[in-house]
C-alpha cells in the first residue's frame, strides 16, 4: 500500500488554509511582492522559485549515514555453474549470439535477471564434426518461424561436405531460461559436446567445471541454398553481425570466413537501404567487412541488390548459381582469419547503473563480459548518493573517501576489461579521476580470475564546483578528468571523492536510476542485489518516483514488485517517503519539513 501524501485543499479552503499556516502565508506574499516588483512576465514561475529556495526542508529525516565501524560482506556467489544441473552452457553459432535479439524474441517471457547476460566467445573445432552453411529455408507459410528467407544452419559434417571450425559464443543460462529454449527449439535434436572440442577466446580463464556444451541441430540433413524467393536477406545479416562485433572485427571476419554457401540471391532489405546509417548505425562497418569476408572468389557481396533491383538480377543471379557458386561454395575451404583470445590488461569496476549489462553497452558496446565483484573495505571509500549531476539534475552514486576513524564499507560491483584505449575512456568519463585500486583489494565472487599483471581502476567524482572552478583545456575537455587532478588542486578538500553533496530537492534520486542499478544486481541474484542496497548510503526522502505510468507501472516496469519489495524491506523509512511526481512539491508544506517518518498515514 502506498502511503497517501498530505493535500493542499482536501476539506478547506485556500485561505483557511493559509491562516493554519501562517509562516507559509508570509513567505507566499513576500513571493509574491517579489514578482510584482520585479515585473515579471510570469510570476507564477518566480513564485514558485521563491517558495522552493526558502522551503525549510532541514527537517526532513536526514540521510543515512555508514556506520564509522564500517560495513562489511564477505560471501562468495556460487563458483560451481554446473552444480545440480542449475545451470547449463550452450553455444550459439547463428544470430542468436545477437543477446538483445534473444532477449526480444526467445525469452521475452522471463525476468531480466533469469536471461543470459554474459557471451564468451569461442571457437567450435572441427573435430566436432560440424560445419555452418546458408541452408535453413523459411517459408511464406504464416506460421513460418524464418520467414521469406534463408538463414544458417549448423548440420553435420560429411565426407562430401568435411566439417571446419565454428565460430560462436558460449552462453551460461539458468535452468528456466534452458527450459524455455528447449521448448522453443523441440524440433531439433539436442547434442552435447566436450568441452575439450572447444577453444576458449573469452579474456579470464574458463570455469573448471565445463565439461559438456549443448548445441541444438536440426535432426536431417539439410540441403537446401538461398534461392529468388527465399533469399539471405542483410536485415538477418545485421543482427548476426552485431552479435559478433561484440567480440571484435577478427571474430566477425572469422564468422563469415567459416560459413559456407554464400549466394547471389542476396537481398538488401535494410530500411532506408541507400541511407543505412539512418537506422543501422553500424552500416559502413559491416558492409565493409562483408566487402572483403569471406575472401574472393567466395565473397558475393556484389551481388547484393536493393529491393527496387532485386527482380532485374533475377535470370543473371540464377544463371550464376546454377553454373558455379552452390558447388564452389559447398564445398569451399573456410578463410585464413583467425580471431585471437582477447588480451585484457586494463579492468575497470562500475558501482553503480553500469552493474547493468545494457546500461554498461550504451557506454561501451564491447563490455559485455563483465564478473561480478568487490572491492574490500580497506580501500578506504564509501558509496553514497552523493553526485549532483548538473545537466541531468539528479543525484547519482559517487564514491566518497573516508575521513579519520572511518572503517568504510565494501563495494560490489561488476569489473570489466576496457576494450579501447583508457584515455578514450577518460574523455568519456569527464568530471571523474581515474583512480587505481590495488589488485589484492579485489575480489571476484564467481568462477572467474583476473590476470595476474593486469591494472583495476574506478572512477571516482569531482563535485561539480570543483570541475567548473577548474574548467576545460583548449579543447573542452574538462581539467578534472584522467588519472591526475587539475594543477593547483587541494586534495583534501578538492580531490576526487571529496566535496559531493546528498540529495536535495533540486537533486533527487530517481526511481529509474534505481531500476537500472537493481535490475543490474539482479542479473547476479537477490543475495547480490541486498548488499549493494546495504552498502549504498545517503539514501534519502529526496526521492522521486518518475517511473513511466508510475501508478501503474507494471506497464513498463515489469520488476517492480521485487525492487519495491527490497527496497521496503532494506531501507523502509526512506521507501516510504518515496513520491510521485504530482506529490513531489508537498517536500515544500511545513507540515511535511516538520515531520518525520511516520508523518504519513496508511490508506487501503
Amino acid at each position: 500500500m502506498r502511503r497517501q501524501a498530505p493535500r493542499l485543499c482536501a476539506d478547506q479552503s485556500r485561505a483557511d488554509y493559509l491562516a493554519q499556516h501562517p509562516e507559509l502565508e508570509s513567505r507566499l506574499k513576500s513571493a509574491l511582492d517579489h514578482a510584482i516588483s520585479t515585473n515579471a512576465p510570469d510570476p507564477r514561475l518566480v513564485i514558485a522559485a521563491q517558495l522552493l529556495d526558502v522551503s525549510p526542508t532541514n527537517k526532513l529525516l536526514p540521510p543515512n549515514e555508514c556506520p564509522p565501524a564500517g560495513v562489511e560482506f564477505d560471501y562468495m556467489l556460487d563458483r560451481s555453474l554446473c552444480k545440480d544441473s542449475s545451470c547449463h552452457w550452450i553455444f550459439l553459432w547463428n544470430h542468436l549470439l545477437n543477446l538483445k535479439f534473444l532477449h526480444e524474441m526467445l525469452l521475452s517471457s522471463l525476468p531480466e535477471w533469469e536471461r543470459p547476460q554474459a557471451v564468451y566467445p569461442a571457437r567450435m573445432s572441427a573435430a566436432a564434426g560440424f560445419r555452418r552453411s546458408w541452408s535453413l529455408q523459411g517459408s511464406n507459410e504464416p506460421d513460418s518461424a524464418i520467414g521469406e528467407q534463408t538463414i544458417t544452419c549448423l548440420q553435420r559434417a560429411t565426407s562430401d561436405e568435411p566439417a571446419n571450425d565454428v565460430v560462436g559464443a558460449l552462453v551460461p543460462v539458468s535452468r528456466a531460461c534452458f527450459e524455455v529454449l528447449q521448448a522453443r527449439f523441440e524440433a531439433l535434436n539436442q547434442e552435447s559436446i566436450g568441452f575439450e572440442n572447444f577453444e576458449w577466446l573469452a579474456w579470464m580463464e574458463p570455469p573448471e567445471d565445463l565439461n559438456s556444451v549443448i548445441v541444438w541441430v536440426p535432426p536431417v540433413r539439410l540441403a537446401s541454398q538461398p534461392t529468388f524467393e527465399l533469399p539471405i536477406l542483410q536485415s538477418h545479416v545485421d543482427t548476426l553481425m552485431e552479435g559478433a562485433l561484440l567480440h571484435g572485427e577478427s571474430f566477425a571476419a572469422e564468422w563469415l570466413d567459416c560459413t559456407c554457401g554464400w549466394s547471389s540471391f542476396w537481398l538488401n532489405d535494410r530500411m532506408a537501404s541507400r541511407r543505412p546509417w539512418v537506422h543501422q548505425p553500424h552500416a559502413r562497418q559491416i558492409d565493409r567487412i562483408l566487402q572483403a569476408h569471406p575472401p574472393p572468389p567466395l565473397n558475393t557481396f556484389s551481388w547484393r541488390a536493393h529491393q527496387t533491383i532485386y527482380p532485374t538480377q533475377h535470370v543473371a543471379a540464377a544463371a550464376y548459381a546454377k553454373a558455379e557458386e552452390w558447388q564452389q561454395q559447398r564445398f569451399a575451404p573456410v578463410g585464413d582469419v583467425r580471431s585471437p583470445r582477447m588480451v585484457a590488461k586494463n579492468f575497470v569496476v562500475g558501482f553503480g547503473s553500469i552493474i547493468n549489462t545494457a546500461s554498461r553497452r550504451q557506454s561501451d558496446a564491447n563490455a559485455v563480459d563483465a564478473a561480478p565483484c568487490r572491492i574490500k573495505r580497506g580501500w578506504g571509500y564509501v558509496r553514497e548518493w552523493n553526485f549532483q549531476a548538473p545537466t541531468a539534475q539528479i543525484c547519482a552514486l559517487g564514491l566518497r573517501k573516508t575521513g579519520p576513524g572511518e572503517a568504510g564499507s565494501t563495494i560490489n560491483g561488476v569489473i570489466f576489461p576496457v576494450s579501447e584505449g583508457l584515455a578514450s575512456f577518460d574523455e568519456r568519463e569527464n568530471g571523474y579521476q581515474r583512480v587505481e585500486v590495488p589488485r589484492h583489494m579485489i575480489e571476484l565472487l564467481s568462477w572467474q580470475t583476473l590476470p595476474a599483471d593486469c591494472h583495476v581502476y574506478v572512477y571516482v567524482p569531482y563535485a561539480p564546483s570543483v570541475v567548473q572552478k577548474y574548467g576545460a583545456d583548449e579543447n573542452g575537455m574538462p581539467l578534472c578528468c584522467g588519472p591526475d587532478p587539475p594543477d593547483g588542486l587541494d586534495e583534501t578538500t578538492e580531490g576526487a571523492g571529496h566535496g559531493l553533496l546528498p540529495p536535495s530537492v533540486h537533486y533527487p534520486i530517481l526511481q529509474t536510476y534505481i531500476d537500472v542499478c537493481l535490475i543490474g544486481c539482479l542479473e547476479h541474484g537477490e543475495e547480490f542485489t541486498r548488499e549493494f542496497i546495504k552498502t549504498s548510503f545517503k539514501w534519502s526522502p529526496h526521492w522521486l518516483n518518475e517511473r513511466e505510468l508510475a501508478r501503474r507501472p507494471w506497464l513498463h516496469q515489469r520488476n517492480y514488485v521485487q525492487i519495491d519489495r527490497l527496497l521496503a524491506e532494506l531501507v523502509p523509512d526512506y521507501f516510504g517517503q518515496r513520491k510521485l511526481e504530482s506529490e513531489y512539491a508537498t517536500l515544500f508544506l511545513p507540515e511535511n519539513a516538520e515531520a518525520g517518518p511516520g508523518r504519513a498515514t496508511e490508506q487501503p
